[in-house]
């Protein structure tokens, strides 16, 4: 009787110690996962006006029908009023016309253009 009570003990020691290394490494990795990429993009981080302004941004190029397939992938930062497009669209003319729609949004003085044509012809 001993052994086993002792045996169960040991077994729920284990499971709680697992179980708590299993939250950790799960909060890590959440911490991880969730780590902005503007590492790569070298971006500082957005104000609460910025990040304001980027959405309305967003939602005008996702609402035109003209703009809204290519939108899908364009990632758009403000600062102080300035959009920055990056991403990849497949055309020139996808390209002017996302910067020409940002450019027509209230509040937005300056729009840099980093998008990059993937596939010339269409």
């Amino acid at each position: 009787m001993n052994k086993t009570a002792f045996l169960v003990g040991i077994v729920l020691i284990g499971a709680l110690g697992c179980d708590s290394n299993k939250r950790t490494s799960t909060t890590s990795t959440t911490t991880t996962t969730t780590t902005p990429p503007p590492a790569t993009s070298a971006l500082p981080a957005m104000s609460e006006a910025d990040r304001a302004l980027a959405q309305k941004v967003q939602d005008a190029l996702r609402q035109d029908a003209a703009v809204a397939s290519a939108a899908q992938n364009v990632r758009i930062h403000a600062a102080n009023g300035e959009i920055t497009l990056q991403g990849s669209v497949s055309t020139q003319q996808e390209k002017a016309a996302l910067e020409s729609k940002a450019q027509q949004v209230a509040g937005v003085s300056r729009v840099n253009n980093q998008l990059t044509v993937t596939s010339a012809s269409r």
